[in-house]
């Protein structure tokens, strides 16, 4: 969590820029070594909130993410339907490659036939 470009699964996915990831545009809220580190969404317009990572110890280290957004207007429709499911199976990725960055050995997942058709077709809105 100290170093996200660690934890990020490079070649998957859009790389991790210090003002976001792909459409999502974020700024620096929060961050404490080792347990917290948290960013405020910018953009795009119609969602309002934060997302970031902590770290509990009890007995056992947990890695989670957090996503505390408000959703306007067309964000609404958008995030259940084509925001959610990439950003879980993104985030999923994720947490597999921070199991892996520390000793562990993430059970191989697919991503589902959904997430495929959505990258797929947001590929293709891309080369156009």
């Amino acid at each position: 969590m100290d170093d996200p470009n660690r934890m990020w699964p490079h070649g998957r996915w859009p790389e991790l820029r210090p003002d976001g990831i792909g459409f999502l545009r974020h700024e620096p809220l929060e961050y404490e070594c080792g347990k917290v580190r948290s960013f405020r969404i910018t953009g795009p317009r119609g969602f309002a909130g934060w997302h970031g990572w902590d770290v509990t110890a009890n007995g056992r280290t947990v890695l989670r993410h957090v996503v505390e957004v408000e959703c306007r207007g067309w964000a609404r429709l958008l995030w259940p339907l084509l925001v959610r499911p990439i950003h879980d199976a993104l985030h999923e990725d994720v947490l597999d490659r921070a199991e892996t960055a520390v000793g562990g050995a993430p059970v191989k997942r697919e991503w589902s036939r959904r997430v495929r058709f959505l990258r797929w077709h947001i590929a293709r809105l891309r080369e156009r």
